[in-house]
């Protein structure tokens, strides 16, 4: 079951926010900033948060927000962070079209994905290729 979170479920977040960081070298969780942070998005309207179940067990998430783009203006969903526990990957595919169906609802004209270089690159390439995504830029972080 995937439902869309409301402001007093954001705390759900936290029992999948850890594994998320221990999956990836790049994954920075401070439970307190995120659930403060998405609270906000959900708040103002900005954003969205699903989340997916199994029973009762959270297995599985994804969060994003919209705005106008910087150089167009066209309004554009991005992804803020998608993580689905390792035993219950197949539910990604499901959150993923929940987030797409949210943004044609909030007439967004792109959506934005990402994925991180340390979790899965080809297998999320092949999911994001099938589904219409096109390869937009690379990033590169640099730790101060």
């Amino acid at each position: 079951m995937i439902i869309q979170a409301i402001e007093n479920e954001v705390n759900q977040i936290l029992l999948l926010g850890n594994q998320f960081a221990e999956e990836s070298e790049f994954v920075r969780f401070n439970s307190d900033v995120a659930i403060e942070n998405v609270k906000k998005i959900i708040a103002t309207n900005i954003g969205i948060l699903f989340l997916a179940y199994d029973n009762s067990k959270l297995i599985g998430m994804i969060c994003g927000i919209k705005y106008p783009d910087f150089l167009t203006g066209l309004l554009t969903a991005t992804e803020l962070f998608w993580f689905v526990d390792k035993r219950k990957r197949g539910v990604g595919l499901k959150l993923l079209s929940k987030f797409e169906s949210w943004a044609r609802k909030e007439n967004c004209k792109n959506i934005i994905m990402m994925h991180l270089s340390d979790s899965m690159p080809e297998i999320v390439k092949t999911i994001y290729e099938k589904k219409g995504y096109k390869y937009l830029e690379s990033h590169y972080i640099k730790e101060l």
